[in-house]
């Protein structure tokens, strides 16, 4: 077992991920969270550090000391594919926590056209385990819906923790950009400026090639055309004369 600190730039091997899978020509997905916050139970301490889960032994991850109150907090999960781990006896469920439910991406897809999920689909490979990064998925789910993102937004989803992980912060702004209803216990800590819209832009006009067709007028009339016009009401004229 082996619970750490997450010192940035060195994450190695242990991206919080999620796995693809496809049932019956439907995507769902299952999570593996390896990096997380952690809090006191006792006094309501918010560690400075996130933590990185590398494995458990009987279900038990790590155990840190407050050193606010000096309370033991163990970590433990409850099997290798980690959606949620316990503080103590206190249960933390990633899919809520992170906003990692496939719901919200159903959400986006339908926003934009069914892209998204049409996106993902072409990144399945049904002779391969389908792991994506948080990082990845962002990735793909930005660059089929045609949404620009900054990084720098931060959330809260839960008061217990005061800051979640900087690949966490982006995925939640994918979905916030998006248009996704987020729920109402998510707050934006910083916000950041309006990016433009990629309307537009080369890749928009190839997905919606019908608005933008409609928004030209009808053809306008030739000089022979309008000469035509008047030769034939000349000839209306006169045969009523």
């Amino acid at each position: 077992m082996a619970l750490d600190y997450y010192i940035p730039g060195t994450r190695g091997g242990f991206p919080n991920r999620i796995l693809l899978v496809k049932t019956d020509e439907k995507l769902s997905m299952k999570l593996d969270i390896t990096l997380f916050p952690l809090y006191c139970d006792g006094c309501g301490h918010f560690f400075s550090h996130f933590y990185i889960h590398k494995g458990s032994r009987k279900g038990v991850v790590g155990q840190i000391t407050c050193p606010s109150c000096g309370r033991d907090v163990q970590v433990t999960d409850e099997g290798s594919m980690v959606d949620s781990v316990c503080i103590n006896d206190h249960p933390v469920n990633f899919s809520s926590l992170y906003l990692l439910d496939f719901t919200f991406i159903e959400e986006a897809d339908r926003l934009h056209d069914g892209q998204i999920i049409k996106a993902l689909m072409a990144k399945y490979n049904k002779s391969e385990l389908n792991y994506l990064t948080i990082d990845e998925l962002t990735n793909i789910c930005s660059a089929s819906s045609c949404v620009q993102l900054t990084g720098d937004m931060k959330f809260q989803t839960d008061t217990r923790f005061a800051a979640l992980p900087p690949d966490i912060n982006r995925w939640i702004e994918f979905l916030y950009r998006s248009g996704v209803n987020l729920p109402s216990y998510v707050t934006i800590l910083k916000s950041d400026h309006d990016i433009p819209s990629l309307e537009g832009s080369a890749i928009w006009r190839m997905r919606n090639l019908d608005k933008l067709i409609s928004q030209f007028p009808s053809r306008r009339k030739t000089v022979f055309d309008t000469e035509k016009e008047v030769i034939k009401r000349l000839k209306e004229h006169k045969k009523k004369n």
